[in-house]
């Protein structure tokens, strides 16, 4: 089994998974798979997260209290204390900032500093109940990847923003789609991407019906199920 999510060449696999949202198999009709030994597992209903992303009871207060913050495991591009800088203002200060740091954060004094001087923000340092974190909270920011699909499983509208290539097509589609408000790809302008992130998480606090109609509709297709959906089918393949 191969879980791929560039299609850089045709794969000797039994199983391909491909879990990235919206992909289907005319992304590998070039390669002429014969489809009688290998099989694929396409789109978001395969991704495979933690057991505690399952079943998630889902809901929503009308008013927002808590924001989740993470900017990927070593945020490459400094963006967790910007975003900061910009929620840490008179007009953010009723909202608590949830932050997740990942294990290779480098500018963890930095982020303790700003703890200490901001009542709104509380940092949590290489966690391993980040479903836990993410359930508390009434919006999300964060990077592309795997993140994106555990808040949506937890029902969570979320702000979404690239740091790598193989995040974009993902958060576009899901943008496309209305399940994530996508403000660009940091690696092309920090400074815009920041600014976009700011704009649509003022639109998601200002308006419930969207956070609710948002939250559902990515809990609806990522139900934090995939792994089990994948386990069965290797399976299948096993016993044949």
């Amino acid at each position: 089994a191969y879980i791929d999510d560039l299609n850089m060449f045709k794969y000797s696999a039994d199983l391909i998974i491909n879990y990235t949202y919206n992909t289907d198999m005319s992304l590998y009709n070039n390669w002429n798979y014969n489809l009688a030994d290998t099989k694929f597992l396409l789109g978001s209903k395969y991704i495979p997260l933690r057991r505690e992303f399952s079943n998630s009871i889902i809901m929503y207060n009308y008013e927002v209290k808590k924001i989740f913050i993470t900017t990927g495991g070593a945020d490459e591009y400094n963006m967790l204390l910007e975003i900061l800088h910009e929620l840490c203002i008179p007009k953010w200060s009723k909202i608590e900032k949830l932050v997740i740091a990942g294990k290779f954060y480098e500018h963890i004094a930095e982020l303790r500093a700003l703890e200490k001087c901001e009542a709104s923000v509380k940092v949590y340092h290489d966690i391993s109940d980040m479903a836990g974190v993410m359930k508390k909270c009434d919006v999300a920011i964060s990077a592309g990847g795997t993140t994106i699909a555990e808040l949506c499983a937890c029902g969570i509208p979320t702000v979404g923003f690239a740091v790598a290539q193989n995040q974009i097509y993902g958060l576009e589609a899901y943008s496309k789609d209305g399940i994530v408000k996508y403000s660009g790809d940091a690696r092309e302008d920090r400074k815009q991407v920041i600014d976009n992130i700011v704009i649509n998480l003022e639109e998601l606090v200002g308006n419930y019906n969207e956070r609710e109609q948002q939250g559902r509709l990515a809990h609806k297709l990522i139900d934090g199920n995939g792994a089990l959906r994948i386990a069965r089918k290797i399976l299948q393949i096993v016993d044949k």
